[in-house]
Protein backbone atom coordinates (compact mmCIF):
# COMPACT_ATOMS: atom_id res chain seq x y z
CA UNK A 1 0.00 0.00 0.00
CA UNK A 2 1.77 3.09 -1.26
CA UNK A 3 -0.47 5.76 0.20
CA UNK A 4 -3.09 6.20 2.88
CA UNK A 5 -5.96 8.61 2.41
CA UNK A 6 -7.38 10.29 5.47
CA UNK A 7 -11.17 10.41 5.32
CA UNK A 8 -12.55 13.75 6.39
CA UNK A 9 -16.21 14.73 6.63
CA UNK A 10 -17.02 17.24 3.90
CA UNK A 11 -20.23 18.30 5.60
CA UNK A 12 -21.17 19.13 9.16
CA UNK A 13 -22.02 16.07 11.22
CA UNK A 14 -25.68 15.57 12.04
CA UNK A 15 -26.86 16.17 15.62
CA UNK A 16 -27.29 12.40 16.02
CA UNK A 17 -23.70 11.79 14.93
CA UNK A 18 -22.46 14.50 17.29
CA UNK A 19 -24.17 12.74 20.21
CA UNK A 20 -23.47 9.16 19.15
CA UNK A 21 -19.83 8.45 18.24
CA UNK A 22 -20.84 5.21 16.53
CA UNK A 23 -22.70 7.27 13.92
CA UNK A 24 -19.86 9.75 13.35
CA UNK A 25 -17.89 9.80 10.07
CA UNK A 26 -15.29 7.04 9.95
CA UNK A 27 -11.76 8.28 10.66
CA UNK A 28 -8.78 6.57 9.05
CA UNK A 29 -5.54 6.71 11.03
CA UNK A 30 -2.24 5.30 9.70
CA UNK A 31 -0.56 2.78 12.00
CA UNK A 32 2.19 1.48 9.69
CA UNK A 33 2.69 1.54 5.91
CA UNK A 34 0.26 -1.38 5.50
CA UNK A 35 -2.04 -1.07 8.53
CA UNK A 36 -4.67 1.56 9.26
CA UNK A 37 -7.13 2.07 12.09
CA UNK A 38 -10.73 2.78 11.08
CA UNK A 39 -12.71 4.46 13.85
CA UNK A 40 -16.32 5.42 14.54
CA UNK A 41 -17.06 4.91 18.22
CA UNK A 42 -15.07 1.67 18.15
CA UNK A 43 -11.92 0.73 16.24
CA UNK A 44 -11.26 -1.66 13.37
CA UNK A 45 -7.89 -2.41 11.73
CA UNK A 46 -7.30 -2.96 8.01
CA UNK A 47 -4.14 -4.88 7.02
CA UNK A 48 -3.31 -4.80 3.30
CA UNK A 49 -1.37 -7.67 1.75
CA UNK A 50 -0.10 -8.23 -1.77
CA UNK A 51 -3.41 -9.26 -3.33
CA UNK A 52 -6.00 -9.04 -0.55
CA UNK A 53 -6.62 -7.62 2.91
CA UNK A 54 -7.56 -8.66 6.44
CA UNK A 55 -10.09 -6.62 8.45
CA UNK A 56 -10.01 -6.93 12.25
CA UNK A 57 -13.49 -6.04 13.56
CA UNK A 58 -16.22 -4.26 11.59
CA UNK A 59 -17.55 -1.37 13.71
CA UNK A 60 -21.27 -0.87 14.34
CA UNK A 61 -23.49 1.42 12.23
CA UNK A 62 -23.23 2.16 8.51
CA UNK A 63 -21.64 -0.97 7.02
CA UNK A 64 -21.65 0.71 3.61
CA UNK A 65 -19.58 3.58 5.02
CA UNK A 66 -17.05 1.10 6.37
CA UNK A 67 -16.83 -0.54 2.95
CA UNK A 68 -16.24 2.91 1.42
CA UNK A 69 -13.49 3.59 3.97
CA UNK A 70 -11.82 0.29 3.11
CA UNK A 71 -12.00 1.02 -0.63
CA UNK A 72 -10.48 4.46 -0.04
CA UNK A 73 -7.42 2.71 1.40
CA UNK A 74 -7.18 -0.20 -1.04
CA UNK A 75 -9.09 -1.72 -3.97
CA UNK A 76 -7.98 -5.20 -2.88
CA UNK A 77 -10.72 -7.48 -1.55
CA UNK A 78 -11.04 -8.35 2.13
CA UNK A 79 -10.24 -12.07 2.38
CA UNK A 80 -10.78 -12.42 6.15
CA UNK A 81 -12.77 -10.61 8.82
CA UNK A 82 -11.28 -11.39 12.25
CA UNK A 83 -13.47 -10.59 15.26
CA UNK A 84 -11.74 -9.85 18.56
CA UNK A 85 -14.96 -10.64 20.45
CA UNK A 86 -18.73 -10.83 20.03
CA UNK A 87 -20.07 -7.36 20.82
CA UNK A 88 -22.13 -5.71 18.10
CA UNK A 89 -19.97 -2.58 17.91
CA UNK A 90 -17.17 -4.82 16.57
CA UNK A 91 -19.24 -7.13 14.36
CA UNK A 92 -21.79 -4.78 12.80
CA UNK A 93 -20.56 -5.04 9.20
CA UNK A 94 -19.60 -8.72 9.26
CA UNK A 95 -22.44 -9.70 6.95
CA UNK A 96 -21.59 -7.11 4.33
CA UNK A 97 -17.99 -8.26 4.01
CA UNK A 98 -18.99 -11.93 4.15
CA UNK A 99 -21.33 -11.21 1.27
CA UNK A 100 -18.34 -9.88 -0.68
CA UNK A 101 -16.43 -13.10 -0.12
CA UNK A 102 -14.65 -12.63 3.22
CA UNK A 103 -14.42 -15.52 5.64
CA UNK A 104 -15.30 -14.53 9.24
CA UNK A 105 -13.06 -15.79 12.07
CA UNK A 106 -13.45 -15.74 15.87
CA UNK A 107 -13.12 -17.99 18.88
CA UNK A 108 -15.85 -20.59 19.28
CA UNK A 109 -17.24 -18.78 22.34
CA UNK A 110 -17.45 -15.51 20.41
CA UNK A 111 -19.10 -17.29 17.48
CA UNK A 112 -21.72 -18.67 19.85
CA UNK A 113 -22.36 -15.24 21.39
CA UNK A 114 -22.56 -13.59 17.95
CA UNK A 115 -25.35 -16.00 17.04
CA UNK A 116 -27.37 -15.26 20.20
CA UNK A 117 -29.50 -12.30 21.31
CA UNK A 118 -27.54 -9.90 23.50
CA UNK A 119 -28.24 -7.35 26.20
CA UNK A 120 -27.05 -3.78 25.68
CA UNK A 121 -25.84 -1.46 28.51
CA UNK A 122 -29.41 -0.20 29.00
CA UNK A 123 -30.66 -3.73 29.66
CA UNK A 124 -32.44 -3.99 26.31
CA UNK A 125 -32.41 -7.29 24.42
CA UNK A 126 -31.02 -7.05 20.89
CA UNK A 127 -31.30 -9.70 18.18
CA UNK A 128 -28.13 -11.28 16.82
CA UNK A 129 -26.49 -9.78 13.76
CA UNK A 130 -27.45 -11.10 10.32
CA UNK A 131 -26.62 -14.80 10.13
CA UNK A 132 -24.56 -14.15 7.00
CA UNK A 133 -22.02 -12.43 9.28
CA UNK A 134 -21.64 -15.22 11.82
CA UNK A 135 -18.13 -16.69 11.99
CA UNK A 136 -17.54 -19.79 9.88
CA UNK A 137 -13.97 -20.41 11.09
CA UNK A 138 -13.17 -20.67 14.81
CA UNK A 139 -9.90 -21.04 16.69
CA UNK A 140 -9.52 -21.75 20.39
CA UNK A 141 -5.73 -21.92 20.46
CA UNK A 142 -3.01 -19.72 19.01
CA UNK A 143 -3.30 -19.72 15.22
CA UNK A 144 -2.00 -17.89 12.15
CA UNK A 145 -4.26 -16.02 9.74
CA UNK A 146 -2.46 -15.12 6.53
CA UNK A 147 -2.87 -13.63 3.09
CA UNK A 148 0.07 -13.22 0.69
CA UNK A 149 2.25 -10.47 2.11
CA UNK A 150 0.62 -10.23 5.55
CA UNK A 151 -0.18 -12.43 8.53
CA UNK A 152 -1.39 -12.14 12.09
CA UNK A 153 -1.29 -14.23 15.24
CA UNK A 154 -4.77 -14.98 16.58
CA UNK A 155 -4.39 -15.48 20.35
CA UNK A 156 -7.49 -16.60 22.30
CA UNK A 157 -7.48 -15.55 25.96
CA UNK A 158 -9.30 -16.51 29.14
CA UNK A 159 -12.62 -14.81 30.07
CA UNK A 160 -11.82 -11.14 30.58
CA UNK A 161 -13.77 -8.39 28.79
CA UNK A 162 -16.25 -11.21 28.13
CA UNK A 163 -15.73 -14.82 27.14
CA UNK A 164 -14.29 -15.54 23.71
CA UNK A 165 -11.91 -12.57 23.48
CA UNK A 166 -8.71 -12.78 21.44
CA UNK A 167 -5.58 -10.69 21.12
CA UNK A 168 -4.43 -10.04 17.54
CA UNK A 169 -0.72 -9.51 16.90
CA UNK A 170 0.90 -8.52 13.61
CA UNK A 171 4.51 -9.65 14.16
CA UNK A 172 6.01 -8.11 11.04
CA UNK A 173 4.37 -4.78 11.80
CA UNK A 174 4.88 -4.98 15.60
CA UNK A 175 1.24 -4.01 16.17
CA UNK A 176 -1.03 -5.46 18.84
CA UNK A 177 -4.83 -5.19 18.46
CA UNK A 178 -6.59 -5.65 21.80
CA UNK A 179 -10.25 -5.17 20.93
CA UNK A 180 -12.26 -4.36 24.04
CA UNK A 181 -9.65 -5.97 26.25
CA UNK A 182 -8.49 -2.35 26.45
CA UNK A 183 -10.16 1.06 26.16
CA UNK A 184 -7.42 3.68 26.08
CA UNK A 185 -9.62 6.73 26.74
CA UNK A 186 -11.84 5.45 29.55
CA UNK A 187 -12.01 2.98 32.40
CA UNK A 188 -12.83 -0.68 31.70
CA UNK A 189 -16.24 -1.63 30.36
CA UNK A 190 -16.67 -5.36 30.72
CA UNK A 191 -19.43 -7.95 30.98
CA UNK A 192 -18.84 -8.76 34.62
CA UNK A 193 -22.10 -7.93 36.40
CA UNK A 194 -24.17 -7.09 33.29
CA UNK A 195 -24.53 -8.30 29.72
CA UNK A 196 -23.53 -11.96 29.48
CA UNK A 197 -22.01 -11.82 33.00
CA UNK A 198 -19.16 -13.83 31.52
CA UNK A 199 -16.32 -11.34 31.97
CA UNK A 200 -13.66 -11.28 34.67
CA UNK A 201 -11.78 -8.35 36.18
CA UNK A 202 -8.89 -10.52 37.35
CA UNK A 203 -8.92 -12.36 34.03
CA UNK A 204 -8.62 -9.05 32.20
CA UNK A 205 -5.69 -8.11 34.45
CA UNK A 206 -3.94 -11.35 33.58
CA UNK A 207 -4.50 -10.68 29.87
CA UNK A 208 -3.04 -7.18 30.28
CA UNK A 209 0.08 -8.69 31.85
CA UNK A 210 0.29 -11.22 29.03
CA UNK A 211 0.03 -8.43 26.46
CA UNK A 212 2.68 -6.33 28.21
CA UNK A 213 5.01 -9.33 28.31
CA UNK A 214 4.74 -10.03 24.58
CA UNK A 215 5.41 -6.49 23.27
CA UNK A 216 8.20 -3.92 23.48
CA UNK A 217 8.54 -0.17 23.68
CA UNK A 218 8.15 0.23 19.92
CA UNK A 219 4.91 -1.76 19.65
CA UNK A 220 1.84 0.17 18.59
CA UNK A 221 -1.26 -0.93 20.48
CA UNK A 222 -4.77 -0.57 19.05
CA UNK A 223 -7.53 -0.51 21.69
CA UNK A 224 -11.15 -1.36 21.05
CA UNK A 225 -12.08 2.26 21.81
CA UNK A 226 -9.88 5.35 22.03
CA UNK A 227 -6.59 6.35 20.46
CA UNK A 228 -3.48 4.35 19.66
CA UNK A 229 -1.40 3.54 22.71
CA UNK A 230 1.78 1.71 23.75
CA UNK A 231 3.41 -0.54 26.32
CA UNK A 232 4.26 2.23 28.79
CA UNK A 233 0.65 3.42 28.86
CA UNK A 234 -0.58 -0.15 29.36
CA UNK A 235 1.76 -0.56 32.33
CA UNK A 236 0.40 2.64 33.92
CA UNK A 237 -3.17 1.50 33.25
CA UNK A 238 -2.57 -1.88 34.92
CA UNK A 239 -1.04 -0.17 37.97
CA UNK A 240 -4.24 1.88 38.23
CA UNK A 241 -6.44 -1.23 37.92
CA UNK A 242 -4.55 -2.98 40.71
CA UNK A 243 -4.60 0.09 42.96
CA UNK A 244 -8.33 0.79 42.62
CA UNK A 245 -9.19 -2.91 43.03
CA UNK A 246 -7.28 -3.04 46.31
CA UNK A 247 -8.88 0.19 47.51
CA UNK A 248 -12.41 -1.02 46.74
CA UNK A 249 -11.70 -4.35 48.43
CA UNK A 250 -10.67 -2.51 51.60
CA UNK A 251 -13.85 -0.43 51.61
CA UNK A 252 -16.07 -3.46 50.97
CA UNK A 253 -14.38 -5.21 53.90
CA UNK A 254 -14.98 -2.10 56.01
CA UNK A 255 -18.72 -2.31 55.28
CA UNK A 256 -19.00 0.76 53.04
CA UNK A 257 -21.96 0.92 50.66
CA UNK A 258 -21.54 1.21 46.90
CA UNK A 259 -22.74 4.82 47.01
CA UNK A 260 -20.19 5.65 49.71
CA UNK A 261 -17.33 4.08 47.76
CA UNK A 262 -18.30 5.85 44.53
CA UNK A 263 -18.50 9.15 46.45
CA UNK A 264 -14.89 8.68 47.59
CA UNK A 265 -13.74 9.49 44.01
CA UNK A 266 -10.92 6.96 44.15
CA UNK A 267 -9.83 7.86 40.61
CA UNK A 268 -9.91 11.65 40.99
CA UNK A 269 -6.13 12.01 40.62
CA UNK A 270 -5.63 9.22 38.08
CA UNK A 271 -3.95 10.10 34.78
CA UNK A 272 -3.67 6.64 33.22
CA UNK A 273 -6.44 7.14 30.65
CA UNK A 274 -6.09 9.28 27.55
CA UNK A 275 -7.98 12.61 27.74
CA UNK A 276 -11.13 13.32 25.80
CA UNK A 277 -13.00 10.07 26.38
CA UNK A 278 -16.26 9.49 28.24
CA UNK A 279 -16.24 10.09 31.99
CA UNK A 280 -17.10 6.60 33.24
CA UNK A 281 -15.02 6.60 36.43
CA UNK A 282 -18.04 6.37 38.76
CA UNK A 283 -19.72 3.67 36.68
CA UNK A 284 -16.49 1.66 36.63
CA UNK A 285 -16.03 1.87 40.41
CA UNK A 286 -19.68 0.90 40.93
CA UNK A 287 -19.26 -2.15 38.66
CA UNK A 288 -16.05 -3.14 40.42
CA UNK A 289 -17.76 -2.79 43.81
CA UNK A 290 -20.60 -5.08 42.70
CA UNK A 291 -18.13 -7.65 41.37
CA UNK A 292 -16.10 -7.71 44.58
CA UNK A 293 -19.22 -7.71 46.78
CA UNK A 294 -21.02 -10.50 44.94
CA UNK A 295 -18.09 -12.49 43.54
CA UNK A 296 -19.65 -12.28 40.06
CA UNK A 297 -17.32 -10.82 37.44
CA UNK A 298 -14.25 -10.56 39.64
Amino acid sequence: MKAIYLLAGLALASPAAAQNPFMAPIRTTPITADLVMLSAGSNAVLAVGDKSAILVDTLFFNPDKLAEAVRAVTPKPVAFVVNTHAHRDHTGANALFAGMGAKVISTSAAARRIGEPSTNPRGETQPPIDKAGWPTITYDKASKVSVPGESLDFLPVEPSHMDGDALIFFPRQNVLVMGDLHHSHEYPVYDGVSGCKCGSYEGNLRVYRRAIGMIDGATKVVPGHGGLTNRAELIAYVAMLEKVRDAVKREVAAGKSKQEVVAMRLLADDRSVQPGGPDNADAFVATLYEAIKTGVGI
